[in-house]
């Protein structure tokens, strides 16, 4: 799914990758196969990165987690941070991260009300 979501994007603007693979990643959510949301958030980003050298990232690392990090792409940073919410099931770190985001959520209409 996430391959299919990655070549349909590619017919638009990089700024718009978390609107696709979004797509995968909350149903996958929503059906509760967080394994899957994983993955398919991982090739996503894996894919994105390969076919665009100059996108800036930064690798953050912990203990428990890596992430990378797109300071061009926030809504993408909110669902890599928010697999780690899912994970743990922290509803506190879920309501950190909806809050954090806040404006760009809003700007992104269909996930202005995300309720996972």
């Amino acid at each position: 799914m996430a391959r299919t979501l990655y070549e349909w994007y590619k017919q638009d603007e990089t700024h718009t990758a978390p609107t696709y693979i979004a797509r995968a990643v909350f149903s996958y959510f929503l059906v509760g196969n967080l394994q899957e949301a994983s993955r398919s958030l991982d090739v996503f980003i894996q894919q994105l990165v390969q076919d665009n050298p100059a996108l800036v990232t930064q690798e953050v690392q912990s203990a428990s987690a890596d992430i990378r990090v797109f300071p061009s792409l926030p809504l993408l940073n909110f669902l890599s941070l928010l697999r780690l919410a899912v994970q743990t099931g922290g509803a506190d770190v879920f309501r950190n991260l909806k809050s954090h985001y806040a404006s760009q959520l809003r700007d992104v209409q269909a996930w202005d009300d995300v309720r996972l």
